[in-house]
Protein backbone atom coordinates (compact mmCIF):
# COMPACT_ATOMS: atom_id res chain seq x y z
CA UNK A 1 0.00 0.00 0.00
CA UNK A 2 1.37 3.47 -0.74
CA UNK A 3 0.99 6.42 1.68
CA UNK A 4 2.69 9.44 -0.44
CA UNK A 5 4.27 11.06 -0.75
CA UNK A 6 2.66 11.13 -4.39
CA UNK A 7 4.22 12.80 -7.34
CA UNK A 8 1.06 12.36 -9.57
CA UNK A 9 -2.76 12.84 -9.15
CA UNK A 10 -3.27 9.50 -10.93
CA UNK A 11 -0.80 7.75 -7.99
CA UNK A 12 -2.74 9.61 -5.06
CA UNK A 13 -6.48 8.29 -6.87
CA UNK A 14 -5.04 4.88 -7.39
CA UNK A 15 -3.90 4.77 -3.60
CA UNK A 16 -7.55 5.76 -2.41
CA UNK A 17 -9.06 3.40 -4.09
CA UNK A 18 -7.16 0.59 -2.93
CA UNK A 19 -7.50 1.72 0.60
CA UNK A 20 -11.03 2.11 0.39
CA UNK A 21 -11.41 -1.57 -1.89
CA UNK A 22 -9.04 -3.31 1.23
CA UNK A 23 -10.92 -1.60 3.92
CA UNK A 24 -14.56 -2.00 2.42
CA UNK A 25 -13.90 -4.90 0.20
CA UNK A 26 -17.11 -6.59 -1.65
CA UNK A 27 -19.65 -4.46 0.62
CA UNK A 28 -19.23 -1.07 -1.36
CA UNK A 29 -17.50 -2.17 -4.29
CA UNK A 30 -20.28 -0.03 -6.29
CA UNK A 31 -18.89 2.99 -4.17
CA UNK A 32 -15.54 2.34 -5.40
CA UNK A 33 -16.12 1.60 -8.85
CA UNK A 34 -17.80 4.65 -8.59
CA UNK A 35 -14.84 6.39 -7.02
CA UNK A 36 -12.67 5.43 -9.87
CA UNK A 37 -14.63 6.96 -12.54
CA UNK A 38 -15.07 10.39 -10.96
CA UNK A 39 -11.98 10.67 -9.07
CA UNK A 40 -9.87 11.24 -12.14
CA UNK A 41 -12.02 14.20 -13.04
CA UNK A 42 -12.87 15.48 -9.80
CA UNK A 43 -9.01 15.76 -8.78
CA UNK A 44 -8.00 17.10 -12.14
CA UNK A 45 -5.43 20.08 -11.34
CA UNK A 46 -1.87 21.32 -11.93
CA UNK A 47 -1.16 17.41 -11.45
CA UNK A 48 0.62 17.91 -8.13
CA UNK A 49 -1.80 17.01 -5.44
CA UNK A 50 -1.09 18.62 -1.81
CA UNK A 51 -2.65 17.50 1.17
CA UNK A 52 -2.14 19.21 4.54
CA UNK A 53 -2.98 17.04 6.80
CA UNK A 54 -0.97 13.80 7.37
CA UNK A 55 -3.33 11.24 6.78
CA UNK A 56 -5.81 11.54 3.88
CA UNK A 57 -9.26 10.36 4.81
CA UNK A 58 -12.32 11.53 2.74
CA UNK A 59 -13.41 14.01 5.11
CA UNK A 60 -10.06 16.09 4.52
CA UNK A 61 -10.32 16.13 0.80
CA UNK A 62 -11.36 19.09 -0.75
CA UNK A 63 -12.12 20.02 -3.79
CA UNK A 64 -13.57 23.31 -6.21
CA UNK A 65 -16.05 23.05 -8.54
CA UNK A 66 -14.98 24.98 -11.60
CA UNK A 67 -17.82 25.54 -14.66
Amino acid sequence: MRTGPFKTERELIDALISRYRREHGGIMHHRADYFQRILPTALQGDGKPVFTHGYPQWKNICTLLLE
